[in-house]
């Protein structure tokens, strides 16, 4: 796939070596910049408009993350983003920046590779024959435990269900509360991933295993590697197609 990317770390070696394992393991990629601090990375950026940008965290004048906030609060579209960096505490800050990864230095060639396959898939999504909306959907989402706070995968949640004002995202090892409403998660969602299946409840339908009627003729859904079973309001039964 050809696609184009500005590269900004301020140490020039490190910017060289990931420039070189790219050309290997991406050769049609084309690096329209390298940039060593955060100042002109934002600058090239505006100027090439590269369809990826590989950030790192700290740099003189603008740091990796005053870049993509700056991107985010600008409307205009903006490169996928991926931060390259030896610090592993701004990975949740990173991803609520819609950042698309977040590799740690020193970084393997198979973890490069995975990037890329993600960085693939996003572009295909965005070409001309695949159109996407101009929404960025959450891949993650920040949540507490006690006095942590973890970094969940969307993929890894079965289903979302309303617990008032906010949202319990429940999943075969998971449960967690969030700190907001379902109604508006469900925007911040990918629509062809989340179904609405009831008004108190989003099925990530990747954990659906098959669906069935009840006896008094109401549709189940069952979910994999999981012991519950939900059920879908007459309103969103358009969804699902079931034999017989």
């Amino acid at each position: 796939m050809k696609a184009t990317a500005l590269l900004a770390d301020d140490e020039p070696l490190l910017a060289h070596s990931l420039a070189s394992q790219l050309r290997t393991l991406w050769p049609e990629l084309e690096v329209v910049a390298v940039c060593h601090d955060g100042q002109s990375a934002l600058d090239s950026i505006h100027s090439h408009q590269p369809d990826v940008a590989f950030l790192d965290i700290n740099m003189p004048f603008l740091n990796g993350m005053d870049i993509a906030t700056r991107l985010n609060q600008s409307g205009q579209p903006q490169p996928l983003l991926v931060f390259v960096t030896a610090y592993d505490q701004y990975a949740i800050e990173a991803f609520e920046q819609q950042a698309l990864d977040y590799l740690l230095k020193p970084g393997t060639e198979a973890r490069l590779r995975k990037t890329i396959e993600r960085l693939h898939q996003r572009l295909s999504e965005k070409s001309p024959e695949n159109p996407t909306p101009d929404t960025d959907y959450r891949t993650h989402l920040p949540v507490s435990v006690g006095q942590k706070r973890l970094l969940l995968s969307v993929a890894d949640i079965a289903y979302f269900q309303s617990d008032g004002k906010y949202t319990r995202a429940i999943g075969p090892n998971a449960d967690y509360l969030l700190n907001e409403p379902l109604k508006q998660l469900e925007t911040e969602l990918p629509p062809d991933t989340f179904w609405r299946i009831h008004r108190s409840a989003i099925l990530n339908t990747g954990f659906m295993d098959y669906s069935t009627r009840t006896e008094t003729g109401r549709l189940e859904v069952f979910l994999k590697g999981m012991n519950e079973t939900l059920i879908v309001s007459r309103k969103y039964l358009h969804r699902f197609v079931v034999a017989g």
